[in-house]
């Protein structure tokens, strides 16, 4: 059987009544389901579906929202009192690199070497953790330690 709508096309119907339109969309989304577009359409719709559910369950477990506060134990300090406390902290910073430089490893430019040995190093180098503490000798630079005949070790980076 044949029917000629309008637009002039001709519907073909088979036994079952089906038209030759049901069939070529039916052939069409089948296509379009063994494609790879649909497998990834499907997958954006998941991951977005689980992110979506993942939020509608924490929706009635708000955490209380963090505050941040303003100390209000003591006085501002003043202009003057921030003045003196400086003037304090750089006096006590010279006066601890002056007792440094008398036998402490940790002033920057401090090296360090062993009473027996012939090499110096810099303080957190491996091989002066070796020495032991009565055998050690400091040196306020590179040149005190040559000037006592010191040589630098090849395993400590950075000395000349």
């Amino acid at each position: 059987m044949h029917i000629v709508p309008d637009s002039g096309e001709i519907i073909k119907f088979d036994g079952e009544g089906n038209t030759d339109r049901k069939a070529r969309a039916f052939t069409a989304f089948k296509a379009f389901l063994d494609s790879r577009v649909f497998l990834v359409v499907m997958v954006v719709m998941v991951a977005v579906l689980s992110f979506e559910l993942g939020l509608l369950a924490n929706l009635g477990k708000q955490k209380a929202p963090i505050t941040i506060t303003e100390p209000t134990a003591g006085p501002e300090p003043k202009t003057s009192d921030v003045g003196a406390s400086l003037t304090s902290d750089v006096k006590n910073a010279s006066q601890a690199l002056n007792s440094s430089k008398q036998g402490s490893a940790a002033t920057a430019g401090g090296l360090v070497a062993s009473k027996g040995g012939t090499k110096y190093y810099y303080p957190w180098c491996g091989s002066a953790s070796r020495i032991s503490e009565k055998n050690k000798i400091y040196f306020a630079s590179v040149a005190d330690a040559r000037a006592k005949g010191y040589t630098p070790a090849a395993n400590c980076k950075g000395l000349q």
